[in-house]
């Protein structure tokens, strides 16, 4: 090789070093002192000699590009990387405004409350409509992405890794992967910005992924209750420690009053049923009767019956609801309702309340049966069978039941002498009752000193049967929900009968024995009208249901003895009128039976007069002090809508929330700095930027695959070299030393 063809004259004229790797520019002159240097033979004046620093060595871009022109080969036209100002920033990230504002509806349409009514029919369709707004919030989340991994290499580097974590912004599994692992594992970049994108590209990533979930739960209505007009709609005055009068109505006659007798008598059940239901519609004349009865099937001796509150506090409630019903009925949109619905009732308003309702329960244990010699005057019996009561009160400790048979029938006329004691106030039971009465079959049993029955006039007949019963009545108020309808023609219907709570707020109820005797007698029967056996247990629909099916295809069994007792208590405790006044006297609490035994102490005995309240209960009281106790009913509407209740909707619009204040960080960002990106926005960006590039001589080889962490850990940028153009270098290339890499300018054509 001479010296003419050591040398080739180029246009470029300035010097430009570029380390010590044997080559140098020189006077337009490319001279090789290296003799192992590579030869280069150029085919045209216009040939080009490959740059230690670049895979091409450009002069200039437009001449080449006339010169590419010329010769028939297409190339790509200059364009500016990226630009400055607000209007193209502004350009460019409107579109974020669209998932923004539907992310900010959606907060403010659940955090706010929206009642819808009924049913909407659209409620399906919204399905489609929540994948496009999945797919929108996660390209606004991309961008987000992209312009802060666009900064980063185009001012400073960023792990190779992490160039591309705006393409994987919905794939879960990329935080999994090699490439985002080692990025901030493995990066030669210093510690806390390494750890600052890696926090940034996980947050975004979770979030995209997020988002599409939390926007369709907040976007479909849901079935919810509201509060209508406030909470605490109702205030009564009532003692807090009984909540019912003590002496709950001596002078009630049950066997004279025929309301409860004609609520027996509409009993009916299934035979095969789980559970049975049975409860009266609100829809009557006194509106007083809320009667709720659950037995089990396979455990006959534990029913419970549930019954309302008294007359006046319902009556009280029906007011507060119908003036509610018409002022939110007034106020709903056409929406809400259907034009059916409207044209059948405008008024129509779905509500739950919760109040206080009289909870009665009833054990019976087994009768005995037990045979009366002849000539005897005592007779001793064993403790009744059964579970329950013998924890609470032993037989022993009652008095000797006394029993004076009817010699002249004992089988038509049948007499009782019976004894209700009063436990303790932490006996579970209020009132035990053992009753004997006599029976026409001969029946043994063993006899055992328990309990002794005396014939007080004459001797026991011989081979005479006594039956022994003995039943416990405990009742409590207790809190629960009613859901209720309202309409234009009945203010206020039941709807669905309250699930009994035993965890729910209760109050025992105290039974004057009096009362209770006088409800044991109409269970059990007096004289000849024994009517209590023909009734039946309850049938789990309501009166309306029950009225439109024939007597003949009703298929319904006897009630227990227990179900009719509880079903007499319950209704004979919802039809009694309350009495407005507290037990409290300063912070002892007055005795509520002063003939009562013992057991109660020296309490003092408070009466009527002495603590008859002069208002309703205030604001701020309490229970140890003030003479009253608030009993609120919260009146609900009911349907689907909107609202903030629930785990579910919660996270969700904490997602929402998360994605609404990342736009805005980042619309800040753009304020202070309203710098616009268009290049590197795709995969095939960067593809064609790193074949724009020098290939590091560290790489190695990687024709097959990237294989090594470190590899994805180096710091890589976006750099203009010597020649004008734009490459992706390593920061950690020892060949880029002195060769003069630039950063890029704003509304510069590359």
């Amino acid at each position: 090789m001479n010296n003419s063809e050591k040398t080739q004259v180029f246009s470029q004229t300035e010097i430009t070093p570029c380390g010590d790797t044997g080559t140098r520019y020189e006077s337009g002159r490319y001279t090789i002192d290296d003799p192992k240097a590579e030869t280069f033979s150029p085919t045209t004046p216009d040939s080009q000699t490959p740059s230690p620093c670049s895979s091409r060595f450009l002069p200039s871009s437009l001449p080449l590009l006339r010169r590419n022109r010329a010769a028939g080969y297409p190339v790509e036209p200059t364009k500016i990387a990226y630009h400055k100002g607000y209007l193209r920033a502004l350009q460019q990230h409107a579109f974020h405004i669209i998932p923004f504002s539907i992310a900010g509806y959606l907060i403010y349409l659940n955090t706010k409350g929206h009642f819808l009514g009924e049913k909407p029919g659209w409620m399906e369709k919204l399905l489609f409509v929540a994948k496009p707004v999945e797919i929108t919030m996660q390209l606004s989340i991309t961008a987000i992405l992209l312009a802060y991994v666009n900064d980063q290499a185009r001012s400073g580097f960023i792990s190779f890794g992490c160039l591309f974590a705006p393409s994987n912004v919905a794939a879960i599994d990329y935080l999994v992967s090699r490439r985002f692992y080692s990025s901030f594992r493995k990066s030669a970049l210093p510690y806390w910005s390494t750890l600052a994108t890696a926090m940034l590209v996980m947050y975004c990533i979770v979030l995209a992924n997020l988002v599409g979930p939390s926007s369709g739960t907040a976007m479909i209505p849901r079935e919810i209750s509201r509060i209508v007009g406030g909470n605490g709609n109702l205030s009564l005055v009532e003692t807090p420690f009984v909540v019912f009068p003590n002496n709950i109505d001596k002078g009630y006659k049950p066997q004279i009053r025929g309301d409860y007798l004609w609520s027996l008598n509409t009993m009916k059940m299934p035979r095969d049923h789980d559970l049975f239901k049975w409860d009266f519609t609100v829809a009557d004349v006194a509106f007083s009767r809320i009667l709720n009865l659950s037995l089990g099937v396979d455990d006959r001796q534990f029913p419970m019956a549930e019954a309302s509150m008294p007359r006046s506090t319902f009556n009280d409630i029906l007011r507060v609801t119908d003036e509610i019903s018409k002022t939110a009925t007034e106020n709903q949109t056409g929406s809400a309702i259907s034009k059916r619905k409207k044209a059948e009732d405008p008024r129509t308003l779905f509500t739950q309340a919760t109040i206080y309702q009289p909870l009665v329960q009833v054990q019976c244990f087994k009768e005995e049966y037990f045979n009366a010699p002849g000539n005897e005057t005592m007779i001793r019996i064993p403790h009744p069978s059964g579970e329950g009561f013998t924890k609470f009160i032993s037989i022993g400790d009652l008095v000797n039941i006394a029993y004076s048979p009817d010699q002249r029938s004992n089988y038509t006329h049948k007499k009782y002498l019976d004894h209700w004691m009063t436990p303790p106030l932490d006996v579970g039971y209020s009132v035990v009752q053992f009753t004997a009465y006599s029976g026409g079959d001969e029946l043994g049993a063993t006899i055992t000193d328990t309990v002794t029955i005396s014939s007080s006039n004459s001797t026991f007949w011989s081979n005479t049967t006594l039956i022994i019963t003995a039943c416990g009545i405990h009742a409590t108020w207790q809190q629960a929900r009613y859901n209720m309808i309202s309409t234009l023609t009945v203010p206020l219907i039941r709807a669905s009968p309250p699930p009994s709570n035993a965890q729910g707020s209760q109050t025992p109820i105290r039974i004057d024995q009096t009362f209770a005797s006088n409800i044991w007698h109409a269970a059990i029967g007096n004289g000849e009208n024994d009517y209590a056996y023909r009734y039946y247990e309850p049938f789990n629909q309501t009166e309306l249901d029950v009225s439109q099916t024939r007597p003949s295809e009703q298929q319904h069994s006897e009630a227990s003895k227990e179900m009719i007792i509880a079903a007499l208590f319950a209704n004979a405790l919802a039809n009694i009128e309350p009495e407005r006044h507290s037990y409290r006297k300063g912070n002892d609490t007055c005795n509520e039976y002063p003939h009562s035994t013992p057991n109660y102490g020296e309490k003092a005995y408070c009466s009527l007069a002495e603590n008859v309240p002069t208002s309703i209960c205030p604001d701020s009281f309490s229970l140890t002090t003030d003479n009253c106790t608030r009993i609120t009913a919260t009146v609900f509407e009911g349907g689907w809508g909107y609202e903030w209740d629930g785990d579910a909707i919660k996270l969700s619009i904490l997602t929402l929330c998360f994605y609404c204040l990342t736009v805005v960080v980042f619309w800040v960002g753009i304020c202070v700095r309203p710098i616009t990106c268009v290049a590197w926005r795709t995969p095939a960006d960067l593809v064609a930027l790193a074949l724009q590039s020098r290939t590091p001589r560290f790489l190695g080889n990687v024709g097959v695959r990237v294989g090594m962490r470190e590899t994805f850990g180096q710091p890589v940028g976006v750099r203009v070299g010597a020649e004008g153009g734009l490459e992706l270098v390593f920061g950690n290339d020892p060949l880029l030393d002195g060769c003069g890499l630039g950063k890029v300018e704003a509304g510069r054509m590359y």
